[in-house]
């Protein structure tokens, strides 16, 4: 339980709600109900960030996009959730200021958009087996990803153990990890601090390599 509420007091989305319900609560005290516009207030939760993630990364699965952000550190969460708000805070006021209108680009867009909801997307030319395979063994370079691993670590630095007592240590914690089933996310809690990052979720072997 102890545990549990370590990691509750470093989830910066605890501290962005505690500070929601302030503000929420300041807001009712101080605004009269007819000059309040609800329109200004900005939501934030977990769904709205993994949305906001997969617009992002431009990878639109949201397995993907939870297992990223629980990866993520605090720091990173924190400025995932800035970008978030920096960029729903100009778009509002793009959009207050009427900077849609008169714009071919943005009405390209539009229509683009609308036709291809209509079935403007489709089209009547056949297109063989044969053909899609002779176009994916001509381009295949274009569709190959780079091989990404998952997983999380406890680090251990020499310089704060002595050489003796270090791989017993090691041994004994990790006993302790694989007999206790301690999840994911709770490694932060064991061993020494590492430089970089403690899980890495669909990260590259490129990455992960040039940390370690």
């Amino acid at each position: 339980m102890q545990r549990k509420l370590e990691i509750l007091k470093r989830e910066p989305l605890v501290h962005f709600s505690i500070i929601a319900l302030v503000l929420f609560v300041v807001a009712e005290l101080l605004i009269e109900e007819n000059g309040t516009n609800y329109e200004d207030t900005l939501l934030i939760s977990e769904d709205i960030l993994i949305e906001h993630l997969q617009f992002q990364k431009k990878t639109f699965n949201q397995s993907f996009a939870r297992r990223y952000w629980e990866g993520l550190t605090q720091p990173e969460k924190s400025n995932l959730i800035n970008d978030y708000i920096k960029e729903e805070v100009l778009y509002r006021e793009a959009l207050n200021l009427g900077l849609q209108k008169h714009d071919q680009i943005i009405r390209r867009r539009l229509i683009q958009k609308l036709d291809y909801v209509n079935g403007g997307f489709s089209s009547n030319t056949d297109i063989s087996e044969e053909d899609l395979e002779n176009y994916f063994q001509l381009h295949r370079e274009k569709y190959r990803i780079e091989a990404s691993i998952t997983f999380t670590h406890v680090f251990f630095d020499f310089r704060r153990h002595s050489k003796e007592k270090l791989e017993k240590t090691v041994k004994q914690s990790l006993n302790h990890l694989i007999k206790q089933s301690v999840p994911f996310e709770e490694s932060a809690l064991y061993g020494d601090r590492f430089i970089f990052h403690r899980n890495y979720v669909d990260r590259t072997l490129h990455l992960v390599a040039s940390h370690f």
